[in-house]
């Protein structure tokens, strides 16, 4: 078991071969054709590779490479210029080479480099592609909460390769800068409550009812949550379920420790109820050390339920602080 965490954490080959590989695709076949075609655009253009694929995020391996992997970049266009010359450019797009010393380009569509507005990007990547998103990092609180984390993990991953406005990176970097503090509180509370719900009642209650297939859902929901409470409580936003586990392995406090006891659990089901006691004590220290509680959590669901109060109390934002201590998800 210890193998197979050192290889989530290691055994992967680094994105930055990957995403250099794509810069000089950038560099040395997409800004020369697109300065030749496009001269009076070229200085509002702007391009990367962001939110695109299982290299860009360090996650590249043999069986990730089946699609939306190797060469390629992306173009974003001001509004206006999507506009005049946003079918003109994919076009040219299209028609690049797909293959680039030696390494050829995987995707699903064929369509390899493909053209953006900054608008649409930012609406679509901040919305999973359902519902409107933002264009712009928003200003409310309660507008956060309407952003599903992982399109936040996704947009801080990956790289701009040119920029010369500067205004896809500035909107970028709204984005990625992290929650803001009353954002980082409800998602924090509403995180602890579901913790305690999975872990020290659906897990505890199933196995004193005997009903062991619900308490092998509870569990594993219990680990996802656990994860994703890790993620907050090192400040950073946290993937899809796909890479959720590969990413709390590198994060840069307790990670390691509790992956290690997830694995522990994994491994034998009835040891299970005391591993949720462990992973709950390491979050005490967490937290404490955060000061967002100076209580601990007791292994009681109302004690996760008071301390998500706690957290909440200290939430400004009169429109989040209205939300159930529970609810850290705002529908458009």
């Amino acid at each position: 078991m210890k193998e197979i965490i050192e290889n989530a954490t290691n055994g992967v080959v680094p994105s930055v071969r990957e995403l250099e590989t794509a810069s000089r695709y950038f560099w040395e076949i997409g800004l020369p054709a697109l300065e030749t075609a496009f001269p009076n655009h070229i200085d509002r253009i702007a391009a990367g590779l962001v939110a695109a694929g299982s290299d860009y995020t360090n996650n590249d391996d043999e069986i990730s490479r089946d699609s939306d992997w190797g060469p390629r970049f992306q173009v974003y266009l001001t509004r206006s210029d999507y506009a005049e010359i946003g079918d003109s450019v994919q076009a040219l797009l299209n028609n690049l080479p797909n293959e680039f010393y030696g390494v050829r380009c995987c995707t699903i569509d064929g369509s390899a480099n493909r053209v953006f507005s900054v608008d649409g990007f930012f609406r679509v990547m901040t919305s999973n592609g359902v519902g409107q998103g933002f264009e712009y990092a928003p200003e409310s609180a309660l507008d956060w909460l309407k952003i599903p984390e992982p399109c936040l993990f996704e947009i801080s991953r990956g790289q701009v390769f040119y920029d010369p406005q500067g205004d896809f990176t500035a909107r970028r970097r709204g984005f990625t800068s992290y929650y803001p503090n009353d954002v980082w509180h409800k998602r924090i509370a509403a995180a602890l409550v579901d913790f305690g719900t999975q872990g020290h009642k659906n897990l505890i209650c199933s196995l004193e009812r005997r009903d062991f297939y619900t308490a092998e859902m509870s569990w594993w929901r219990f680990t996802e949550l656990a994860m994703r409470l890790g993620f907050l409580l090192n400040r950073r936003y946290y993937p899809s379920q796909k890479w959720l586990y590969r990413e709390f392995c590198r994060l840069p406090k307790f990670s390691a420790e509790v992956a290690n006891l997830l694995w522990e659990g994994q491994c034998d089901a009835c040891v299970r109820p005391e591993l949720v006691h462990q992973i709950t004590a390491i979050y005490n220290g967490a937290l404490r050390e955060l000061n967002l509680t100076q209580e601990d959590l007791n292994g009681t669901f109302d004690s996760f339920v008071k301390r998500a109060e706690d957290v909440s109390a200290s939430i400004t934002d009169p429109d989040v602080a209205s939300l159930a201590v529970w609810v850290d998800t705002v529908v458009s």
